[in-house]
C-alpha cells in the first residue's frame, strides 16, 4: 500500500538539522573534515597524488568517523566536549561493513540490467556506463586513450540516450539504497540492525524515496558541474570544493538520519 509522498519534508528537515547546528556540526566535525581535506590540498598545489595506504585508510575513516558523530548528535543528542568527537570502533566497524553490504545488493539489480543490454550487443552503453559514469571528468581522457568517440550515434541510442539511462540508472540506485539503509543510524547508536528490518521499515515509501533520489542526483550533479567549470583552477575551487563537499557528506548524513526518524522512531 503506498504511503504520504514525503519527499519535501525529508530534504527540509535534513537541511534544517544542519542549518540548525551549524556550530554544533562545524565544532563536531570541522577538525576532521581539515585532516580528510589536506589531501586535496597537497593535489591542489603540487598536482601529484600521493595515494599512499595511510592516506586511504583517512580517506575511510575520517568519513565514517564524521557520519557516527552526527548520527548520535542527531538522535541522542550526543555532544562532544573537545573539538574531536569520540571514536566508537564497533559502531564503526559494523556501520562500515554494513554499508558496503548495501552498496553491494543495491547494485545488484543495476548489474542484472547492465548483463541484459550486453546480451542486447549494447555493449557501447555498458562501456558509457562504467567507464564513463563521471561524465565530466573521465570522459575526454577516456576517448584520448581509446580513440572511442561517445559523442557519435550509435545504434538506436545517441549520447543524450546513453546519459539519460545513467541518471536512471543512479536515481534507481540511490532508490534501493535508502531502502536498505535505514539500519545504519540505528547501527551507529548501537542497535543491533539489518537489511532485512531496513527492507520492511522502508515498505510502501516507494514514491518518497524516488524523490528523495532525484533531488540528491540533481544536489550532486549541481555540486560537480560547479566544482568543474565555475572556479577552473583558482583558489576558490579548493574552498569551495571543500566547504560543499563537506556539506554534501553533512546532507547525505542527514537524510538518512531523518529517513530513520521518519519511518522507524515516528
Amino acid at each position: 500500500m503506498a504511503k504520504e509522498n514525503l519527499t519535501w519534508s525529508v530534504i527540509y528537515y535534513a537541511f534544517y538539522q544542519i542549518v540548525k547546528n551549524l556550530y554544533a556540526a562545524l565544532k563536531l566535525t570541522g577538525v576532521l573534515w581539515l585532516i580528510y581535506s589536506m589531501h586535496s590540498v597537497y593535489l591542489f598545489f603540487y598536482g601529484k597524488p600521493d595515494f599512499n595506504n595511510f592516506w586511504m585508510v583517512i580517506m575511510v575513516i575520517i568519513p565514517l568517523w564524521i557520519t557516527i558523530a552526527w548520527h548520535r548528535f542527531i538522535l541522542k543528542n550526543e555532544k562532544s566536549k573537545g573539538f574531536i568527537p569520540r571514536f566508537y570502533v564497533k559502531n564503526s566497524w559494523n556501520y562500515f561493513w554494513t554499508f558496503v553490504c548495501i552498496a553491494i545488493v543495491a547494485f545488484l539489480p543495476i548489474l542484472c540490467v547492465i548483463m541484459i543490454l550486453e546480451g542486447l550487443n549494447l555493449s557501447d552503453f555498458v562501456v558509457y556506463l562504467l567507464v564513463d559514469f563521471d561524465l565530466f571528468s573521465y570522459r575526454s581522457d577516456m576517448e584520448a586513450r581509446t580513440g572511442y568517440s561517445l559523442g557519435n550515434a550509435v545504434g538506436p541510442f545517441k549520447q543524450l540516450d546513453y546519459f539519460t539511462l545513467l541518471v536512471v540508472f543512479v536515481i534507481f540506485y540511490f532508490y534501493f539504497y535508502y531502502r536498505l539503509c535505514i539500519c545504519l543510524p540505528a547501527i551507529a547508536i548501537g542497535l543491533s540492525s539489518g537489511l532485512k528490518f531496513s527492507w520492511n521499515a522502508t515498505k510502501g515509501h516507494h514514491s518518497t524515496l524516488i524523490g528523495v533520489s532525484v533531488v540528491i542526483v540533481i544536489i550532486n550533479g549541481l555540486h560537480s558541474l560547479i566544482v568543474h567549470y565555475l572556479f577552473e583552477d583558482s583558489i576558490l575551487l579548493l574552498i569551495w570544493s571543500t566547504f560543499s563537499s563537506w556539506m554534501i557528506l553533512m546532507l547525505n548524513i542527514s537524510i538518512l538520519t531523518t529517513i530513520y526518524e521518519y519511518f522507524v522512531k515516528k
